[in-house]
């Protein structure tokens, strides 16, 4: 059997690992920009999206189900800007709609089976106000006949270091479903 490690354990190391601002964040900054906000941020962990968000000036509500990851998040905010909740993703209960929901990460992947994961997805959707945008980051295939979703064309940026010479590729895709979907 594959052994599963809990990231959660050790939140210092997994800041460490994963804490840094990665490409996706001016992806998320966008995105808060067009949708107005107020922005939730699901599975926060160390809070690396949620802080950059606040920093920017958006209202930032970011939830973990790790008490020692909201307890580390909560630490690094010196401004008090983000509004940090314990909850499971599943029954999320938070107060007011947001424009933009983030599940950054590939956070979705903590959840490890597709029932656990739609029903994050269904909780985030009620959280959305109408026309609210979800920004999910994820590594695994979650089947367009199950949530009959409609995707737009990948955008593709390619970055040339011109020191180094190393390319980096961004890619996105958004994906737009609605009430009909869940």
């Amino acid at each position: 059997p594959i052994a599963f490690a809990d990231e959660s354990a050790d939140p210092a190391r997994y800041d460490l690992e994963y804490g840094a601002p990665g490409l996706d964040v001016p992806f998320y900054l966008a995105l808060a920009e067009q949708t107005g906000g107020p922005v939730l941020d699901v599975a926060t962990g160390t809070g690396r999206v949620a802080l950059a968000l606040a920093e920017a000036g958006h209202e930032v509500t970011a939830v973990d189900n790790a008490p020692a990851m909201v307890a580390f998040a909560a630490a690094k905010d010196e401004n008090d800007t983000v509004a940090w909740l314990e909850q499971d993703a599943r029954e999320l209960k938070v107060r007011g709609r947001f424009g933009l929901a983030v599940i950054a990460g590939n956070a979705l992947q903590q959840f490890l089976g597709n029932a656990d994961r739609a029903e994050v997805l269904k909780a985030v959707y009620r959280h959305l106000t109408p026309g609210g945008t979800l920004a999910l980051a994820d590594g695994l295939p979650i089947p367009a006949t199950e949530l009959r979703l409609m995707e737009t064309p990948l955008t593709i940026d390619v970055t040339i270091d011109t020191v180094t010479g190393q390319a980096r590729a961004e890619v996105w895709s958004v994906v737009v479903f609605g009430a009909k979907d869940l």
